[in-house]
């Protein structure tokens, strides 16, 4: 029995659905990166900020430690 060869219209479409994907999945690791770039600052910032309310707990906080500390956070900013 001989193989069907696809006609124009099916290679079309079958084309147009292979670069649909294409874009899709593209979006989707762009979407990702965008979120891990947004996200790993933030989680620092929140690990310095938990940390700094630590320090500012205790009875004689250390003055340079705190210091430090803000400036990691501001230095996330950047």
């Amino acid at each position: 029995m001989a193989k069907k060869v696809p006609d124009h219209e099916t290679f079309c479409r079958d084309r147009a659905v292979l670069y649909h994907t294409s874009r899709v999945s593209l979006l989707g690791q762009l979407s990702a990166s965008i979120v891990h770039q947004l996200s790993q600052p933030l989680t620092s910032i929140l690990s310095n900020a938990e940390a700094a309310t630590v320090l500012l707990e205790r009875e004689d906080p250390d003055l340079a430690e705190l210091r430090q500390i803000c400036a990691d956070i501001a230095a996330e900013d950047r």
